[in-house]
């Protein structure tokens, strides 16, 4: 039994250790050495886990995108129908789960892996959208387009919140979500200005 916990915290210890060197350097500058000796481990332990930094880098963000997942999923995990008027900012967790991975979105956002990253969360998104959430929809609303404007929306405020320091908590975030789910103008003011 100790010995899954050792190896459970030898992990994690590479896994923050990779987003802490990912902080000063590019992922492609980050040896083995230097990660092993900032995790604090051997270079044999390394290679007893992973085969590479990629693999590495490939094993963390699967463990994010899970957890993602999870976390989208549990305002309507055990339903059959998700109502969003009855919706309670505490039902939402995904901006608790992008809070959790704090340094790794604030990473990744700062880097040129970002923008397929965020074409992940997106499609993501969209996917549980289109085959968990689509199932008695408005027959003149494209499920598809409907899909797709959920997901970009939703990543755009999480891109927002993360490239503004975090600067709402997970709790106010989740409650402006909800706000913008049951948000339906019928009609909105226009405030041109004159060139």
């Amino acid at each position: 039994m100790s010995e899954d916990r050792r190896i459970l915290k030898s992990k994690k210890a590479l896994k923050e250790s990779l987003i802490a060197l990912m902080k000063q350097r590019s992922i492609k500058q980050i040896t083995i050495t230097s990660l092993a000796a900032h995790a604090d481990v051997n270079r044999s332990t390394f290679y007893q886990h992973y085969s590479s930094i990629d693999d590495l880098f490939q094993k963390l963000t699967e463990d994010v995108m899970e957890d993602l997942i999870r976390a989208y999923r549990e305002p309507y995990i055990g339903s059959d129908r998700i109502i969003f008027s009855e919706l309670s900012a505490t039902s939402i967790k995904i901006f608790e789960h992008i809070y959790s991975y704090a340094d790794f979105y604030s990473v990744i956002l700062d880097t040129a892996i970002f923008t397929g990253f965020q074409e992940r969360i997106c499609s993501l998104i969209k996917q549980l959208t289109l085959h968990e959430l689509m199932e008695d929809s408005p027959q003149d609303i494209n499920a598809e387009l409907y899909a797709s404007y959920h997901a970009h929306a939703i990543t755009g405020l999480i891109v927002s919140w993360v490239s503004e320091g975090f600067k709402f908590t997970p709790e106010y975030m989740n409650e402006q979500l909800i706000k913008i789910l049951n948000f339906h103008p019928g009609s909105s003011k226009v405030r041109l200005e004159e060139s």
